[in-house]
Formats: C-alpha cells, sequence, structure tokens
C-alpha cells in the first residue's frame, strides 16, 4: 500500500500490512482484524503479532456491530490480587452533583 491512496475492496478482500502501516476504515464498515500464523516478531520461536483499533466513539450499544455474538462483550476476571485499575466498563456513574458542579 502507497502512503495517503485510496484504494476501493471488494467483499472478502484481505489487506495485509506491514510493520508501520496503518488503514483508515469508514464508520458502518463491516470488517475484520486477525494476526496471520507464521508472522510477526518472533521470540523464543513464537510469532507475535500487535495490532489496535482506535474509534472515534466506541459505543458497543450502537456503534459496533459483531458478527458473531459471544454473548458477553467482556469475560469476567477472576482477581488473584486487590484491582489498581478499573477495566473501560467498570467505571462507577458519575452522581448528580459531580455534573451539576
Amino acid at each position: 500500500m502507497q502512503p495517503g491512496c485510496t484504494r476501493r475492496l471488494g467483499p472478502g478482500e484481505i489487506v495485509r500490512l506491514r510493520p508501520g502501516e496503518s488503514l483508515t476504515i469508514h464508520p458502518r464498515t463491516i470488517h475484520q482484524f486477525w494476526g496471520e500464523e507464521g508472522t510477526g516478531w518472533q521470540i523464543n520461536g513464537v510469532g507475535y503479532t500487535l495490532g489496535a483499533g482506535i474509534s472515534s466513539v466506541c459505543d458497543d450499544l450502537n456503534d459496533n456491530v459483531f458478527l458473531v455474538d459471544y454473548d458477553i462483550r467482556f469475560p469476567e476476571i477472576e482477581e488473584d490480587e486487590a484491582r489498581r485499575y478499573f477495566l473501560c466498563h467498570e467505571y462507577p456513574r458519575a452522581g448528580i452533583e459531580l455534573i451539576s458542579e
């Protein structure tokens, strides 16, 4: 892929990105990401791929639609030590007194 280029993809077409490359996908476009076996950084004979997605709004009820319903968006975590941080869906709701101040 070339920097700053526009490319129209057909259904099921695969785009392979090399390290440092990125891709913009317009809203409401069905897409899927995965790391291909045998690619990525090799550490002790194991291949690792790092991928990230940035969404303008991460609203699972209205923005994100999943083709496969796994029945749960965030699996339960069995804590083996005290929590130090909240996960994105665990933050307590702000009380009305915080909003009005």
